[in-house]
């Protein structure tokens, strides 16, 4: 499903733009499009995805849609995830 009204879209899901990294990201994208499904795909190499990212999306998608619930996915190859303890 595509929602579109007032400037805004609304997607079943949106695959988050170059693994999550900080350098692709606004405040006004992330307000502007909005999604039931957040995928990221990224296996933690430069940080990406980057947390403030991760937040930016979670804030924006409350204050656009408060009333909607919405889930963040995240996804690497088995052999491309980083050893060791996850990121928190």
């Amino acid at each position: 499903m595509v929602a579109v009204a007032k400037g805004k879209l609304h997607l079943d899901v949106l695959k988050v733009q170059h693994h999550g990294s900080e350098h692709s990201h606004k405040v006004d994208m992330a307000e502007r499009v909005t999604a039931d499904n957040y995928v990221f795909c990224g296996n933690d190499k430069h940080d990406n995805p980057d947390t403030r990212v991760v937040k930016l999306i979670c804030e924006s998608h409350r204050k656009v849609r408060p009333k909607d619930t919405f889930t963040l996915w995240f996804n690497c190859a088995p052999d491309q995830t980083p050893a060791g303890k996850p990121r928190a």
